[in-house]
């Protein structure tokens, strides 16, 4: 077992019995006694809740385990719900969504929110409409142990460390700082790591990066059940791009996926929760109805009605804790 794997391993350790000891400070009747409505935000689900892999992912039986208990305890309702406030008064009501439109969604999750009949929303970033099939944060991590240990990409260089993770020379880790820039850089990362992309020829790798089709994102709008969200054009962070980037960002998604779906694209959720005063107006005027950020400040800064949380999930914790922390509405 290398470093890297050993040094997960403690960390996944490590956070499952932080949520041990916190849920068990949770009432005793919460699940009972909980009320009002809450969006909690997926990625991708897996066969073994491999963290190792990836930090955001949950294992099939863990996602169908945490269905079952929201079905038990809970109102699993449509985004569309939430919005016009169509809620049980005597439940927690809560919606599910999907950030990044990755392919174990549709083959995955989809057959599981089928079978308990649960509606979910999905934030897609059309990258097929680009030629492009992996979004770059899965590109830097997937490719990184076939990388050379020093990288310069751009006009910015990246080092590993003894774990195999690569920094900049600032010191920022390498998604960190990424994130911070712009489009332009984005399509020289994806230039320059690409040839390292030996995980895409690896079958069991499948479930961390490939992204649907555009046959299955029309599949899945075709379903009553589901939703589709815009998650930006190229998944780059809004508040780092010019009023233009950000613009085209907003209505390139929102007209590529329509054209797809053949419906009315509404909801926006932010690429890495990231938001200003400036994105917000942006998306505005590009006529989504309602915008989701994955930040817990989002919810003290704005009072908009057309602004929404969306709490992120753990794939550290049990199901049942898991359930316990939607319904505390905060870990």
């Amino acid at each position: 077992m290398n470093l890297a794997v050993i040094h997960q391993t403690l960390r996944s350790q490590k956070y499952y019995a932080q949520g041990m000891w916190r849920a068990l400070h949770l009432p005793s009747d919460l699940l009972k006694n909980a009320r009002g409505k809450i969006v909690i935000g997926y990625h991708g689900v897996d066969f073994k809740n491999d963290t190792s892999v990836n930090t955001k992912f949950i294992s099939i039986k863990k996602f169908e385990e945490e269905i079952q208990l929201l079905k038990n305890f809970t109102n699993i309702i449509s985004l569309n719900d939430y919005v016009n406030d169509h809620v049980d008064d005597t439940k927690l009501n809560v919606v599910i969504t999907f950030d990044d439109g990755l392919e174990s969604n549709f083959s995955l999750a989809k057959p599981l929110l089928e079978k308990y009949e649960a509606p979910a929303t999905f934030f897609i970033s059309p990258l097929w409409h680009q030629g492009k099939d992996v979004l770059w944060p899965d590109l830097v991590d997937h490719a990184s142990p076939y990388a050379p240990t020093c990288m310069t990409i751009g006009n910015e260089e990246y080092q590993k460390d003894r774990w195999g993770k690569y920094f900049h020379s600032s010191g920022e880790p390498i998604n960190k700082h990424i994130t911070k820039q712009n489009r332009i850089f984005i399509e020289t990362l994806y230039a320059s790591l690409l040839p390292y992309a030996g995980f895409m020829k690896i079958e069991s790798m499948d479930p961390y990066w490939k992204l649907m089709s555009a046959t299955q994102v029309k599949q899945l709008s075709q379903n009553s059940l589901f939703t589709i969200g815009s998650h930006g054009y190229t998944h780059t962070n809004l508040p780092f791009l010019s009023n233009e980037e950000v613009t085209d960002e907003l209505n390139s998604s929102k007209q590529i996926l329509e054209s797809v779906i053949e419906k009315e694209v509404q909801f926006f959720a932010a690429p890495f929760g990231g938001y200003d005063e400036r994105t917000i107006q942006l998306t505005r005027k590009a006529n989504y109805s309602h915008q989701l950020f994955a930040q817990m400040d989002v919810v003290g800064k704005i009072k908009a009605n057309d602004i929404i949380y969306q709490f992120g999930t753990n794939p550290y914790l049990s199901a049942y804790n898991q359930v316990l922390f939607i319904a505390n509405k905060k870990f």
